[in-house]
């Protein structure tokens, strides 16, 4: 829902930078396999995103069930596999693929 809501407001590629960033940040601790690192930036991901979706109402009520989930999160990432991205993906084409449907 918040990904639709912010593709509702036609964000520039400026207004977009922060998720950007955040992005690069998950690539780079995928690539030293920190793990904690990349939930760290996960989460920032997440919240970014709801941020940037412009309804405080939708945010409010995603960083609260984040909030509880996150301990139980936590301690499942390390039994699951390393997530990655596949090499041929861009780094920003989930998002900007979705705008250029439009």
């Amino acid at each position: 829902m918040a990904v639709d809501l912010l593709g509702h407001r036609n964000p520039t590629h400026e207004d977009l930078a922060p998720l950007y960033e955040v992005l690069d940040e998950m690539d780079k601790q995928l690539a030293k396999t920190d793990l904690d690192g990349f939930a760290n930036a996960a989460e920032k991901f997440h919240r970014t995103l709801l941020t940037l979706c412009g309804n405080r109402r939708i945010a409010s009520i995603a960083y609260s069930l984040w909030d509880l989930a996150l301990p139980s999160r936590r301690l499942t990432l390390r039994l699951l596999p390393v997530p990655h991205r596949p090499k041929h993906a861009s780094p920003h084409g989930r998002y900007s693929d979705r705008r250029a449907d439009r």
